[in-house]
């Protein structure tokens, strides 16, 4: 079950109601529903938030800046990813039992492969 969206103003709400159509949850702006698990879309991105998890802060990852992007954007270079996959001239199937914040999944799907991710936090992914 994904949470549902929460946006933070109407400059936002055609984009959260979009995405939310998209992966199958509810957009809203109630701010009751900002004590509860939910995704949060703001003029700054996107964010999630979980009442169990010891951050009282949103968690944000951005895949367009910093490290991310750095490795995303040399691929070629990243030498265990190359191991891993080994030579294949088609696209793999690839399990990911420890995917975490997505970064070797970005990897992987950069290069072309299809990916099923799993992760067993449910702070991480609820």
């Amino acid at each position: 079950m994904i949470p549902p969206l929460i946006y933070s103003s109407d400059k936002c709400k055609s984009s959260a109601e979009t995405l939310a159509t998209s992966i199958g949850t509810a957009s809203s702006d109630e701010k009751e529903m900002i004590q509860h698990c939910h995704l949060y879309l703001s003029e700054t991105g996107l964010s999630f938030f979980h009442p169990e998890a010891r951050s009282t802060k949103k968690f944000k990852i951005d895949f367009n800046s910093g490290k991310t992007l750095w490795r995303t954007n040399r691929v070629e270079h990243e030498k265990l990813i190359k191991k891993a996959l080994g030579k294949h001239e088609a696209p793999l199937s690839i399990l990911d039992c420890t995917a975490g914040m997505l970064q070797d999944t970005l990897l992987f799907l950069s290069l072309g492969h299809k990916v099923t991710a799993l992760e067993q936090s449910k702070i991480l992914f609820y």
